[in-house]
């Protein structure tokens, strides 16, 4: 999978926009219902493209991108696993009494999830994805030729993070979503 360079970037509403050569293939997944469903060897350019973004140094600017919106980005000298616990700390602060009220163990679980994140061995930071679900994967002759969509959970940090969330999102638009 080559990696190609951003020939512009734009501000549109507070958004920034890459603007970029046309990529090859085409999505994996689209929204029109002409996607076949996910089925093992059509995850295989999902692995591919998580393997290519493991293999992208973590580059200090990745950590300039907010991971969600009204969040702070992540410190750039900070270690991953700890910024990540201090997010769920703010999330979960943030939306406490509908969480509590679907999941009465969530302190627990959130003192937990976070002992779990301070206790990780940081690992060498890579670009993560963060949103890669199968429509921002594009596909060229049954291989994975390029990643769109960047900015939702975007960052340098743990590729096994990346590799986590895709595990739980890759056909959350498909019909196996449920």
């Amino acid at each position: 999978m080559a990696v190609l360079g951003i020939l512009d970037l734009r501000d549109v509403d507070g958004t920034p926009v890459t603007i970029e050569l046309h990529l090859a293939g085409e999505p994996l997944w689209r929204a029109d219902g002409t996607s076949p469903q996910l089925a093992p060897g059509l995850i295989d350019p999902v692995l591919e493209a998580l393997a290519a973004l493991a293999e992208i140094p973590g580059d200090p600017a990745f950590r300039t991108l907010a991971m969600l919106p009204d969040e702070p980005p992540f410190e750039p000298g900070a270690p991953f696993e700890t910024e990540l616990a201090a997010l769920v700390v703010r999330r979960v602060e943030r939306f406490a009494t509908p969480l509590r009220a679907a999941l009465p163990a969530i302190d627990a679980l959130t003192a937990l999830t976070v002992e779990a994140l301070r206790g990780l061995v940081p690992a060498a930071p890579t670009l993560v994805h963060g949103d890669l679900i199968a429509a921002n994967v594009m596909v060229a002759a049954g291989r994975a030729s390029a990643v769109v969509d960047f900015g939702f959970l975007t960052t340098a940090g743990d590729p096994l993070f990346d590799m986590a969330i895709t595990a739980s999102i890759v056909d959350m638009y498909g019909p196996r979503a449920r």
